[in-house]
């Protein structure tokens, strides 16, 4: 039953999907999306970092204390799970 929802689905597939964003998680420093777009994955893997750890290690080059909630990372997931099938369960194939 999905949440809020008075509906009852049943069923004995289960299908589920994840979108995961992680828009404001990552960063490629120096690589611009024009740049990124064209750059080999060595040269996007050498300049990537969580956005915390980029931002953490230049406060910490330039000796500045202290944080906020929002100078964390973070990264959201939508998951659509859908049921499907007869009420009955599937026989066992032993």
């Amino acid at each position: 039953q999905p949440e809020g929802s008075s509906t009852v689905s049943e069923g004995t597939n289960l299908d589920m999907t994840f979108d995961f964003n992680s828009a404001n998680m990552i960063f490629f420093e120096g690589l611009d999306e024009d740049a990124l777009a064209t750059a080999s994955l060595e040269e996007a893997l050498k300049v990537v970092y969580t956005k915390h750890d980029w931002y953490f290690h230049k406060k910490g080059l330039d000796k500045i204390v202290g944080f906020d909630l929002d100078d964390y990372a973070s990264m959201t997931a939508t998951a659509t799970i859908e049921l499907s099938g007869d009420r009955e369960p599937p026989t066992d194939p032993e």
